[in-house]
């Protein structure tokens, strides 16, 4: 019964190390550990946040673009 509670431990801290590793303290455990201080906190997922951010890079080179060909 032992062994039952020790894997059921070591599993719910793995789960829960990377929770906080990959979404850091104010986004883990759907922001249960918010600290209310900074309302301005992005919740968005990390692909999310790269793939806008990838996107305004492409946005603002294209715009760039025409701005230097004089389309």
């Amino acid at each position: 019964m032992g062994r039952i509670f020790g894997i059921a431990g070591t599993l719910l801290a793995l789960w829960a190390s990377a929770e906080l590793y990959l979404k850091g303290v104010d986004g883990a455990f759907g922001g249960v550990l918010v600290s209310g201080e900074d309302e301005a906190v992005d919740r968005r997922t990390l692909p999310r946040r790269a793939g806008d951010a990838a996107e305004r890079a492409m946005r603002q080179n294209e715009e760039r673009r025409q701005q230097l060909l004089g389309d």
